[in-house]
Parts: C-alpha cells; sequence; structure tokens
C-alpha cells in the first residue's frame, strides 16, 4: 500500500488528514454500502460530516498555535487575526448543527451493548473500551470508520471503537443525543495537548476553520487567498480495507429503525438551521449560545438498578 502523503504548508504545519469529508460517491463502491452512505447523507450529524469549506492556512494556524482547551470550563480560547475569543460547547453545537440534547443523560453500558447486540457484533462486549473492527458487519465497519474519521483524531483506519467514540456513535445510531459536544470540546482538546509543547501536526483543521468563520461578527480578510487548501476527501481505498480487514462480513446487516427511517428521506430537504452566535466587547470575544435547560456533568449517571441485556440480533 502506498504511504499517506503529508499535506504541509508553506509554515511548516501538517494537515493531519483525519478531518476530512467521507467517501460517498457511489461511482465504484460495493452497492452494500449505498444505504449507509444515504444515511450518512441525511442523517443529524450530516452537516457536521460533510459540510465543506475552503481551510486558510493563515487561520487555522493563528488558532492552532494561541488555541487553550479549559476542561473546567469546557472552553476554547483562541485567536483569529488578533482578537480572542473564548468559545464554549454551545457555540460548537451551533457551529455544526449538532442536534440539541434530546434525553437527559450519556448512554449506559447496558445500552451501548444492546446497541452492538442489536448490530450483529461478533465478539465479547466486557471492554467497551476497545470494541474490534473485525467483530462488525462490513456495513457498520464502514460507518464507524467515516464516522471516526470525521469526530476523532484518527488518522489512519481504525482497528477498534475506543469508549469515547462508541459513546458517540451510540448517539447516532439511536437518535438519541446527550452532550455530544461537550464530548467532541473534549476530543479536540485531547489532540491540541499542552500549548508549550505542541507540535505542528494539525488536527481537525475543517472544525478549526467552520468555526472561525462562525465566530467572527464579519467575513474573514484573507491577506494571501491562493495560500488555501480544499477539505479533504477520504480516500477510496478504505473500502478495499474494510473488505480485507472485516472477518465478519458474512453476518446479516440489521438497519436500525434511524437508518431505515432517515435513508427514506431525500436528502434535498433536510434543513438545519443556523445560529448566529452573540459576542460581547471588542478585542476579546465572549461568544456564547444558550445552554439547554436540563444542562448537567454529562459524566454523571446511575446504572439502572436490574440492567437487562438485549440478546443479539434484537432491535432496540
Amino acid at each position: 500500500m502506498a504511504p499517506i502523503v503529508k499535506l504541509m504548508s508553506a509554515g511548516g504545519f501538517i494537515y493531519e488528514k483525519n478531518n476530512s469529508i467521507p467517501f460517498v460517491v457511489k461511482e465504484g463502491p460495493n452497492s452494500i454500502f449505498f444505504k449507509m452512505m444515504d444515511f450518512m447523507k441525511n442523517c443529524k450529524l450530516s452537516y457536521a460530516m460533510f459540510h465543506s469549506t475552503p481551510l486558510y492556512n493563515e487561520i487555522i494556524e493563528e488558532i492552532w498555535t494561541s488555541c487553550e482547551y479549559s476542561g473546567t470550563n469546557c472552553t476554547l480560547q483562541f485567536t483569529i487575526q488578533g482578537k480572542e475569543y473564548i468559545v464554549n460547547s454551545d457555540v460548537l453545537q451551533a457551529c455544526l448543527h449538532i442536534p440539541e440534547n434530546n434525553c437527559d443523560a450519556l448512554p449506559t453500558i447496558t445500552e451501548m451493548v444492546n446497541l452492538l447486540n442489536s448490530i450483529n457484533y461478533s465478539l465479547p462486549t466486557d471492554n467497551l473500551g476497545r470494541i474490534i473492527r473485525r467483530g462488525l458487519v462490513r456495513e457498520y465497519s464502514y460507518l464507524a470508520d467515516a464516522f471516526i474519521k470525521v469526530f476523532s483524531g484518527k488518522i489512519s483506519n481504525f482497528d477498534a471503537l475506543t469508549n469515547s467514540m462508541l459513546i458517540l456513535f451510540t448517539m447516532l445510531l439511536t437518535d438519541r443525543y446527550y452532550n455530544f459536544s461537550t464530548q467532541l470540546m473534549y476530543e479536540i482538546g485531547a489532540k491540541l495537548g499542552d500549548k508549550a509543547n505542541r507540535k505542528k501536526n494539525i488536527y481537525y483543521a475543517r472544525f478549526l476553520m467552520m468555526l472561525a468563520n462562525h465566530v467572527s461578527p464579519t467575513p474573514l480578510v484573507i491577506s494571501n487567498p491562493v495560500s488555501k487548501f480544499e477539505c479533504f476527501v477520504q480516500e477510496k481505498r478504505v473500502l478495499t480495507n474494510i473488505l480485507r480487514l472485516n472477518h465478519n462480513g458474512e453476518v446479516p446487516v440489521v438497519y436500525l429503525p434511524v437508518i431505515e427511517v432517515t435513508t427514506a428521506i431525500p436528502s434535498s430537504i433536510i434543513v438545519t438551521s443556523t445560529i448566529s452566535p452573540s459576542t460581547v466587547a471588542v478585542e476579546s470575544v465572549v461568544v456564547t449560545q444558550q445552554a439547554p435547560a436540563q444542562q448537567q456533568d454529562q459524566n454523571q449517571r446511575n446504572p439502572p438498578s436490574q440492567p437487562q441485556v438485549l440478546p443479539k440480533r434484537h432491535l432496540l
């Protein structure tokens, strides 16, 4: 397999190709993936997964080098063209058109195990921090690969779902969202790391550019318009790897209700509203969105007193 070519700017920054637009063109892939492609294009996270915007080096690199993540306040603080911005998870939610909370807690262990059983995951589920890819049906392997490419810092093809990605993946497949943007903010913060020791490998470039466009009260003025990248597109070789690496390809696929409903809706009528941020001050801008009425710590959840795990191949 040919090595992955690194995309480097004139300033020496490497743009990691993890935050790509998932490949969804139907000219070439096996038809077994078409339904998952349609689901991705029409699901509630489709804007975050597919919105394309030019990536300007001067904006992204300023954000990356200046950004600081606060786990205590769940905020990102950065500068754009010398002006300081502070954004929270509600701003990120509005920027990426992430669905609002429609339940009051994160998925429980039991709910995640139920989900895995319902999609015919064939390996043990005793370690939810490492859900092995080869236990997934091919269609769900493809969906998980595209999902992880967008919402995690994974660069190469994934070999397992981590606990945090499984939580977000469960929300997608059950259509039950709770603090999705907070979880995503944590993932971005983890990739940023400590500002003093930050490397020049840039992750989440597309999200950072979308965030810059979202919070800026006026259109950004680019000093060097030709110094830009187009949004990355996930390589077609991923599909070949799915078929080659997946040992669970003959297990029947079970399309969950949210997939059946979403793929029945033409993408042309999917409309997501944009929420403009409110801004205060001049040189230091705190960008805020109205927090959900029942905002609480996403890590606080008591498991059911009598958890019942669904048998395999049982629809949720």
